[in-house]
């Protein structure tokens, strides 16, 4: 699933989730669930390579503990959709037992439509801040709405920036 490995990379660089997830179906763009396994697999992987940074080697600075699950509730949602968690969803992930609630935490915000709203309001913002002409913001909702479309699409960025490039 494109969505979630360009997220689940930055996410888990950005030390919200401990794993990546699944692989895809390259021909349908399906996700295949992932074994556990392989989540920690992967999460050692990433660990490996922040540990490898020429920064982390020369200096003392230590890695920050994992977050707690409420703090992770609130990052994750602020990051994927942009709005905080209602007080009954920090109630139902708060007692979840489950080992893996963070991970499918972030695959139902990944699957929000709101997803979408959130991020194609970013990257409107980044790709229209440096327009040269005061008429480009004539395109910027209708942009906006493209992106919105095609991020809850879950479309790759090669077929986003193909479309740029035909317009």
């Amino acid at each position: 699933m494109v969505r979630r490995r360009w997220l689940g990379a930055l996410l888990s660089l950005a030390g919200l989730i401990c794993c990546s997830g699944a692989g895809a179906d390259s021909q349908r763009g399906e996700s295949q669930p992932a074994s556990a396994s392989a989540e920690r697999t992967a999460s050692k992987q990433v660990d490996s390579l922040l540990a490898q940074e020429i920064f982390l080697q020369q200096s003392d600075i230590a890695l920050a503990p994992r977050a707690a699950d409420e703090v992770f509730l609130r990052r994750a949602s602020l990051d994927l959709i942009g709005e905080l968690p209602t007080p009954s969803e920090i109630t139902l992930f708060l007692l979840d037992p489950a080992q893996d609630k963070r991970a499918r935490l972030v695959e139902r915000l990944l699957a929000d439509s709101r997803f979408g709203i959130n991020w194609g309001r970013y990257w409107r913002d980044v790709i229209m801040y440096r327009r040269v002409e005061d008429r480009a913001l004539v395109a910027s909702r209708a942009l906006e709405q493209f992106l919105t479309d095609q991020l809850n699409r879950n479309a790759g960025w090669d077929r986003i920036a193909g479309e740029f490039i035909e317009a």
